[in-house]
């Protein structure tokens, strides 16, 4: 299993696709691109998908991982109806 060097900031890696597999302990997260060259590929997706990243966490960081993904959501919605609010009235 690689470790991290803890003086290396991590290599960010760009992603469109992940794709999701648990075990009885672990949940498993593919990460990687996918780029449709027709219209039709991209109604269907990846279907030889080469994940670029793998993470493995232990299964129990699951419930930690669904509240950090509901708090970014929930911020990523208050902020798109924060740019679709019409702009106030001028008081007079």
């Amino acid at each position: 299993m690689a470790v991290a060097d803890p003086k290396r900031a991590p290599v960010p890696v760009y992603s469109n696709v992940v794709n999701l597999r648990t075990t009885p302990t672990e949940l498993v997260l593919d990460f990687g691109t996918f780029f449709a060259e027709s219209s039709q590929a991209a109604q269907v997706g990846p279907k030889d998908f080469n994940p670029e990243v793998t993470v493995v966490m232990h299964i129990s960081a699951l419930a930690q991982l669904i509240q950090a993904f509901s708090r970014a959501a929930e911020a990523h919605k208050a902020a798109l109806e924060q740019q679709q609010e019409p702009p106030t009235a001028k008081a007079q």
